[in-house]
């Protein structure tokens, strides 16, 4: 890996990718070489799921999905919490090469139409919570798709069906795709500064970057790893994808409780955390509570949000001996693009002397500076707004 600094760009050359499938296969090939290990792990109940487990149940829904009509290219939408059902469909969608394009069920009905009107799902997987949303939204948009409920339903499909033992599950294989270009997931931009947009990245993108960025992750998926991000952010799509690749053990929380966080790092020794800013700020406020232990815990990764230097330091002072990963990722750029590399050394030690900084370039990206009002390209210490080319980026826009 190599820098080149060229008229103030900088450019990393990206590590050597060994020879990439689509995320269908990946995961397929994954989930079969980590089949006896634990996949899921409910944090509420401590109910798991091996990998061989969770193969099973997304060969079937991908049988399913495909007996009502999916197609590759077919967008399907998963409007759910986290819970132990939600990814099952998600994994499924790259079995089959549909586009799985999520929704959080909390948004207000004039953005999820938005949203809808964008990508025209051909099913969507909804908790019960959601279904008048759903179908109030289906209806504006006079749409023909479909509803598929996790939990109980008299009116609609009940995801329990998708479960059931089908004789060609034996003989399944997934979807290969023949371009790693194609678009693999959409996630929605967070529409910061306008409506949000249906942002397309590709197999190439996901999958590449993850063998760019392997030595930062390391730490979060050596062994369990509890994340409250929804399958509508990036956040949770590109940790997906880690968590297949290494073989973690996914702890999942419905919802976010400052408290509940360290109850849960103790009782299942949780080795990494995944939190936005906010979570954090929120855990900053409550406090450490005495009887916590996070001896287990190797790191904690964070972003979403500016955080101060002195926020960032408080943060540390509530996990002793945790390395505090701060970092800046984009929808567009198929997520983290900023960060340190625990593993080195040197990241480690500017890490410790520049708490308000959220780390250094990765492989594979070029960074400029830009000053907005002239487009001038700036140098060292001067300020402007960050850009960033990649391979790794967005097809573009649904």
């Amino acid at each position: 890996m190599t820098e080149k600094i060229c008229r103030n760009i900088i450019g990393i050359s990206p590590l050597p990718l060994p020879k990439l499938k689509g995320l269908g296969s990946t995961f397929f090939e994954q989930m079969l070489e980590h089949k006896n290990k634990i996949a899921h792990t409910d944090a509420a109940t401590g109910r798991t799921e091996t990998y061989k487990c969770i193969l099973q149940k997304s060969i079937r829904t991908s049988l399913a999905m495909r007996s009502m009509g999916i197609q590759p290219n077919d967008v399907i939408t998963i409007c759910s919490d986290t819970n132990m059902d939600c990814f099952i469909p998600f994994y499924a969608s790259f079995f089959v090469s549909s586009i799985s394009a999520n929704i959080v069920p909390n948004l207000p009905l004039s953005d999820v139409i938005h949203l809808m009107k964008l990508v025209s799902p051909k099913i969507i997987f909804v908790i019960p919570e959601a279904i008048k949303l759903m179908k109030d939204a289906i209806r504006e948009l006079n749409m023909k798709t479909k509803i598929v409920v996790f939990g109980e339903t008299n009116k609609y499909t009940r995801f329990s069906e998708f479960l059931l033992p089908q004789p060609e599950e034996y003989k399944f294989v997934p979807y290969e795709i023949t371009n790693l270009k194609e678009t693999a997931v959409i996630v929605f931009s967070s529409g910061s500064t306008g409506l949000p947009k249906a942002v397309c990245l590709s197999h190439y993108g996901l999958a590449g970057k993850m063998h760019q960025i392997n030595n930062t992750g390391l730490l979060l998926f050596k062994t369990s790893l509890l994340a409250y991000a929804n399958l509508y952010w990036v956040s949770a799509v590109e940790i997906t994808v880690g968590c297949i690749k290494h073989g973690t053990n996914r702890l999942i929380s419905s919802g976010y409780h400052p408290l509940e966080v360290w109850d849960i790092i103790k009782k299942y020794k949780v080795g990494g955390l995944l939190l936005s800013s906010f979570h954090l700020v929120e855990m900053r406020k409550t406090g450490r509570p005495k009887e916590a232990d996070t001896s287990t815990l190797r790191t904690v990764r964070y972003g979403g949000a500016p955080t101060s230097k002195e926020q960032n330091i408080h943060f540390r002072s509530c996990f002793p001996n945790v390395v505090m990963q701060n970092v800046l990722g984009l929808t567009e750029t198929s997520g983290i693009v900023i960060t340190f590399d625990p593993s080195n050394l040197k990241d480690l030690e500017l890490m410790g002397k520049n708490p308000h900084s959220i780390g250094r370039t990765l492989p594979g990206y070029s960074y400029k500076i830009v000053a907005l009002d002239a487009e001038e390209i700036l140098g060292p210490n001067q300020e402007g707004e960050l850009r960033v080319k990649s391979d790794f980026m967005m097809n573009g826009y649904y």
